[in-house]
Parts: structure tokens; sequence; C-alpha cells
């Protein structure tokens, strides 16, 4: 169990940071719930289900170690083994053993899996340029982009964060 210290100082963040903070965390949300409706109705998937299948699709020969997937997609070795138990009945992924050591386990695409998480991606990226990237200012991806690759590093050495990589 991860103890979290009790925060007794008052930061004190301004007006403006905060509703940067309520848009970031509603607009997050949006999408997110955009994207997951889309893709149940369109190719049967959620998005949980297409940050596993993506992640598969960028490995070497669409493979990976189950370990590796679960630090990559920061699941609980629980709810991967739920997400993959579910995909492989659906004949998007197979598991087999890993041919490096024997012992742990890897999970590939199926073909199936490979056109279901392309067309996936289509309908993802078309969703991101409507919903997301034409709403931002001109020019504005490049800081954006900085700005949240700066925050993802910092919040990912946090000790909460570590969770799911030491297990």
């Amino acid at each position: 169990m991860v103890h979290h210290p009790a925060v007794t100082v008052d930061v004190g963040l301004s007006a403006g940071e905060l509703a940067s903070w309520r848009a970031f965390s509603e607009g997050g949300q949006l999408i997110e719930a955009m994207i997951d409706r889309r893709l149940k109705d369109g190719v049967g998937i959620t998005h949980a289900d297409y940050g596993i299948l993506r992640r598969l699709q960028d490995a070497e020969e669409h493979r990976m170690s189950i370990r590796d997937l679960r630090h990559d997609v920061w699941f609980s070795r629980s709810r991967l083994t739920h997400q993959l138990k579910r995909l492989e009945v659906d004949g998007l992924v197979t598991k087999s053993a890993n041919a490096r050591d024997g012992r742990s386990q890897d999970v590939a695409l199926t073909s199936e899996g490979l056109d279901v998480v392309t067309r996936a991606q289509r309908m993802v990226r078309a969703l991101l340029r409507e919903h997301f990237f034409d709403q931002l200012a001109p020019g504005s991806v490049d800081v954006l982009s900085q700005t949240l690759q700066g925050m993802v590093s910092h919040l990912r050495a946090q000790p909460e964060c570590q969770v799911f990589r030491n297990s």
C-alpha cells in the first residue's frame, strides 16, 4: 500500500490555474468517453482494449511480453489478465510462452486483431483531428506537446505512479 502524506500546506492556485486544470481534466474525460463510445460502436472494442492492441501493433512482430505490456499500459496484473482474456476469446490476440525464458508469457496480435486496431486507429485519429487538434490555437501543438511530455516524465517518476512498475 502506498502511503500518502497529509497535505497541510495551502499551495494557493490562482483562478487561472484552477480553470486550466478543470478544463484539462474535463476535456480529457470527455475525449476519453467519446473515443470509448465510438470504438465500442464502430469496432466492438473499448478504449482500454485499443491501448493494448495499439501497443502490440507498434511492437516488433506485433508481440510483447505480458510484463512489458502491463508496464506500458499501467494496468494492474488482474486488470490486464481480464482484458487479455477477453481479447483472446474475441480472437484479437494470442498468448504463448516467451521464447527467451520459457516461463513468462508473450501476447501477440492475430490477423483479425491487426485489422481491428488498424480500423480503430483511423477512427481515433479522425476524432482527435476534429475534437482536439482542430480546436487548438494555430502553432500551439509543439508547446502543448513539450509541456505534456514534461508532465508525463515528472509524473512517471513519482512514487504513486510506480505501483505497477515494481510488481
